[in-house]
Formats: structure tokens, C-alpha cells, sequence
């Protein structure tokens, strides 16, 4: 319904302004470390709205994941978690070329760990 909708523009939303403050280092800083209170970090989260059917949303989260990806830490969150590599990819070969072009951005980041950031 309506109310799905608007939750929807909210996380992409989110997740957009998430993608700018991880450009950042303190940004990616502050993803990676972890909440104490929720015992988990950002991370975990983001690799989580992938798997939601929203194309923006997914595009929006998968720039956030390349960014902080160049952090080591959260590489090695990332490569450990089965279902967002799964999921990854996934979207490495979807119809959405957006995506599939970050997607595939994303596994690099990964998995080559640039000495560099990108």
C-alpha cells in the first residue's frame, strides 16, 4: 500500500545520504565501528538492504558498500557473510545495468583489496 511506498522513498533516501557521509573517512569510520547497545554495526545493515525490491534503494546502498569497502575491516565483515555475497552476485548480472555496474564495482572492492582507495 501507500504506507510501503513512502517507507521505501525514506530508506533510499537514507541510503543516498549514507553513500555521501561514507565518502567521508570519518564517515566509513563511523559505519564500520560497532554499536555496542545493538552488538552489530552499519555494515551489517547495508549488506542487508540489499535484499530489498527496490532498485533506487539497492543502487544507493551498493555505492555506500563500495566506499566503505575500501576500509579493510569492512571487507572483512562483507566477505564473511554468505547470503550478500550471494546476493551480490546476483545483482552482478541483473537487467539493471545501474546496478549491475556497482554491483560488480562492489565484489572488486572486495574481494582485489585495493592498496589505494578507488
Amino acid at each position: 500500500g501507500q504506507t510501503g511506498h513512502s517507507d521505501r522513498l525514506v530508506r533510499s533516501a537514507a541510503a543516498g545520504a549514507l553513500m555521501t557521509i561514507t565518502t567521508a573517512d570519518e564517515g566509513k569510520q563511523a559505519i564500520i565501528s560497532f554499536d555496542e547497545i545493538k552488538k552489530r554495526n552499519s555494515v551489517s545493515l547495508l549488506a542487508e538492504l540489499l535484499n530489498e525490491k527496490d532498485d533506487i534503494l539497492t543502487t544507493n546502498t551498493l555505492k555506500c558498500i563500495a566506499n566503505i569497502a575500501v576500509h579493510p575491516k569492512a571487507r572483512e565483515i562483507l566477505k564473511n557473510k554468505t547470503k550478500f555475497i550471494d546476493r551480490l552476485t546476483t545483482l552482478c548480472i541483473c537487467d539493471n545495468a545501474a546496478i549491475g555496474k556497482n554491483a560488480r564495482i562492489v565484489k572488486k572492492a572486495i574481494f582485489l583489496c585495493p592498496k589505494e582507495a578507488l
